[in-house]
């Protein structure tokens, strides 16, 4: 934002610095941070304040030994099964783990629940929106409550990609 919309080039479409689709983060998780999914273009612009859903990949810079990541199911899971999995730590009997090294590179598609675990330094580069659907916290609470999880969002079966994910029956 320093140098403004100078730093998107002559040929860019954005009426502002923050209409640049591409935002870069590097986070440092010294904890494990929440399981969650993000929707695609379509439902973002048609269901949230969003234009934009979430496609996004990371580059792990760093990371312990035993570090790993989650991403996707690991096996078939109903809707049933998967909204009484979030109310507890059954969620991670379904979810897939993936033990990382460093120089591991991840695509994780808007619609496919991830989460970054402990001990990792990675480069996040993602299209520039902010939703989010926090469907698992590992009953953490903030201001002594528990954190609003989206599992209804993550589910919606208007919300065909996301949906499609979760194997019904």
């Amino acid at each position: 934002k320093e140098i403004g919309m100078e730093a998107l080039g002559t040929n860019c479409k954005c009426e502002s610095i923050e209409d640049f689709p591409i935002l870069i983060k590097l986070i440092d998780a010294d904890d494990k941070l929440s399981v969650q999914v993000h929707p695609d273009d379509e439902y973002a612009a048609a269901h949230e304040k969003d234009v934009r859903g979430k496609t996004e990949a990371w580059y792990i810079i760093d990371c312990d030994d035993d570090a790993e990541l989650i991403l996707g199911f690991n096996r078939e899971v109903s809707v049933e099964e998967f909204k009484e999995a979030a109310k507890s730590d059954a969620m991670m009997d379904i979810c897939n783990k993936i033990k990382v090294k460093k120089g591991d590179l991840f695509f994780i598609e808007s619609g496919t629940m991830h989460a970054i675990c402990k001990g990792i330094l990675l480069a996040e580069v993602q299209q520039n929106s902010n939703t989010t659907y926090r469907v698992y916290d590992y009953g953490r609470l903030q201001n002594g409550k528990p954190r609003e999880l989206h599992i209804d969002k993550a589910v919606d079966e208007k919300h065909t990609y996301v949906y499609s994910l979760i194997k019904i029956g």
